[in-house]
């Protein structure tokens, strides 16, 4: 749970191998949610702005650390986008009604087999759906409390949320 008046994604991650066994702990991380995507949400909510429904689930294996800077035009660069999985898109984060102001995808999580045995150190959401694309907002940036590496085969798990609490 976040404390009272703060905001944010919560992303919990699951890694399995090749043969279903999991790898490492399962674990729940808390994101930075850069200005830009503030802005957007003030915007969209109070000022008539864009909105968006698609949201994209993007992986970095770099080190870095996020800092609430992160734009798309230099993300995937900065953090070392990982794009090691199935599909030639992002997954999308196809998220349920919104309850109690929560909002997240329990009930369609993200699994995303590796074609590469890479360790990825976070995830970010983006409205960009292109593997390795710098257009879009970049809503929410995570590291990850330790790297995940299921290997080639293996399932990489992502359930990811947001919580306003008043």
């Amino acid at each position: 749970m976040r404390d009272q008046g703060q905001a944010g994604f919560i992303y919990t991650v699951e890694a399995f191998d090749r043969h279903g066994n999991p790898v490492g702990e399962k674990e729940t991380v808390h994101n930075k949610m850069p200005v830009e995507f503030l802005d957007y949400m003030l915007n969209a909510a109070h000022k008539g702005g864009t909105q968006f429904t698609d949201w994209y689930v993007g992986l970095y294996s770099g080190n870095y650390s996020p800092t609430g800077n992160e734009t798309m035009d230099t993300l995937p660069s900065a953090c070392n986008e990982f794009s090691g999985y199935d599909g030639v898109m992002r997954p999308k984060a196809v998220f349920g009604n919104v309850v109690n102001g929560r909002l997240d995808n329990q009930d369609s999580l993200i699994e995303l087999t590796f074609t590469q045995d890479v360790a990825v150190r976070g995830g970010f959401l983006t409205t960009g759906q292109g593997k390795g694309a710098t257009t879009g907002i970049c809503a929410s940036v995570v590291r990850f409390n330790s790297p995940r590496q299921p290997g080639v085969g293996g399932v990489l798990r992502i359930s990811v949320g947001q919580e306003l609490i008043g």
